[in-house]
């Protein structure tokens, strides 16, 4: 109870519990940019550790990260993505990526199996196929600081060339919410829904990154209810508005075709017997939307 007092009390300090919030960056030499976070500490149970799920629950659980997301922090890996360990066991959690499939943000961020540390870049297909929750590709990153002094550092901007194929597209299906145009594109901008009406998501080639630090944070902003979809039809692709498709994942949501995993263990292993060993901070350098110009 002590620690978690330090981590509500503080005023440096965010603490998501399984839940959203709005970021904006304010900083008066930035960029002025935003985005929306969901952090959560939960993790499938493992014996008497803390924030613990059951394989009944995992579902019901992930599917309160809100379909806007641009960044998902979980303390579990989804499984298969950063998550072998040292036993060849695929530690993560199923119920997690399929989640990850339908809202499909710029980057999940986890840890927990240390030994799974690196980064994966997925693409999503989402085209018709008999299949669900299906990938199209991975691409494993390689670390320029491994085994040298350099900085292990993850660009994925347009600067960089190796920018991400996901515009952050907020889709038409928030329910009772009328979007004025359609969803941003590499060149263009949309209004957003009520509550962010002063905020015009905007991208601009080449415009220096944000430099993260928290400034502005509005919690459950765009956590608007869901409707509900046959079970048939949830992690399905298609071409809306067809009806046999994941629509509510899919309708002006398809230019976010890819994200990636960053597992960011800081220690080497789960259980050093040698001394404890640790990973340099994976840094990544990502292009985000601006509020203001």
């Amino acid at each position: 109870m002590k620690c978690q007092s330090l981590l509500e009390e503080s005023s440096s300090i965010i603490w998501l519990k399984h839940e959203p919030a709005i970021i904006n960056l304010s900083s008066p030499t930035g960029p002025r940019t935003t985005f929306k976070v969901f952090g959560s500490p939960l993790s499938p149970a493992n014996g008497m550790w803390a924030f613990g799920y059951g394989p009944h629950e995992a579902t019901q659980i992930w599917d309160k990260i809100p379909l806007d997301t641009d960044i998902v922090i979980t303390h579990t890996p989804p499984k298969y993505h950063c998550d072998e360990r040292k036993d060849r066991r695929a530690a993560g959690c199923g119920a997690l990526r399929e989640v990850l499939w339908r809202v499909r943000p710029r980057m999940a961020i986890c840890g927990h199996v240390h030994e799974g540390r690196g980064v994966e870049r997925i693409r999503w297909d989402l085209d018709i196929s008999n299949i669900k929750y299906k990938e199209s590709g991975v691409e494993r990153w390689e670390d320029p600081g491994k085994g040298n002094k350099k900085m292990s550092l993850l660009d994925l901007t347009i600067a960089g060339g190796n920018s991400l194929e996901n515009d952050g597209s907020i889709g038409d299906w928030c329910k009772g919410v009328e979007l004025k145009q359609n969803p941003v594109t590499s060149t263009g901008s949309v209004e957003l829904p009520t509550g962010l009406e002063n905020l015009q998501w905007k991208f601009k080639n080449k415009k220096p990154t944000a430099k993260l630090g928290l400034s502005h944070v509005t919690k459950n902003l765009l956590a608007v209810p869901a409707p509900s979809l046959p079970p048939a039809t949830r992690g399905q692709g298609g071409l809306p508005p067809s009806q046999r498709c994941d629509l509510e994942a899919l309708s002006g949501r398809l230019g976010r075709q890819e994200t990636c995993i960053i597992n960011a263990a800081i220690m080497e292993s789960s259980w050093p017997r040698n001394g404890k060993k640790f990973n340099k901070p994976i840094v990544v350098d990502i292009d985000l939307p601006v509020w203001e110009d």
